[in-house]
């Protein structure tokens, strides 16, 4: 059986400088990148749900409307946040519990930054 830190990709980073910083880099980064058309497609089909038309608005009302979603709308932002943690082994889950504001609050950085890139 293949465990699930062997799917990730590999990603570089600079030196981290805390345990929180290396586990963003080490775990969520790749996780993040694994995950990146589903995590795509799941703010694709938001977007069609909620009727917006984002090739007819400006960057900064889709950056805007971007960081609102994943902000304020806790439906889209569990689902995003479960499409990450879900792929967490135990003892990673157990450091993400132990930490998961802080982490929670990185990981919809890094997704407002994936679906700017995307949209934006």
């Amino acid at each position: 059986m293949v465990s699930k830190k062997e799917l990730r990709p590999e990603v570089h980073s600079e030196p981290s400088i805390n345990e929180l910083e290396t586990f963003q880099n080490e775990v969520l980064r790749p996780i993040l990148k694994l995950q990146n058309d589903n995590l795509q497609l799941l703010f694709t089909i938001y977007l069609k749900n909620k009727k917006q038309n984002f090739e007819i608005k400006e960057t900064t009302e889709r950056r805007q409307f971007i960081w609102n979603s994943l902000k304020k709308d806790l439906s889209l932002k569990n689902q995003l946040l479960g499409t990450v943690i879900g792929l967490l082994e135990h003892g990673e889950l157990s450091f993400y519990l132990e930490n998961e504001q802080e982490l929670s609050k990185r990981i919809n950085g890094m997704l407002i930054k994936r679906i700017e890139s995307k949209y934006c």
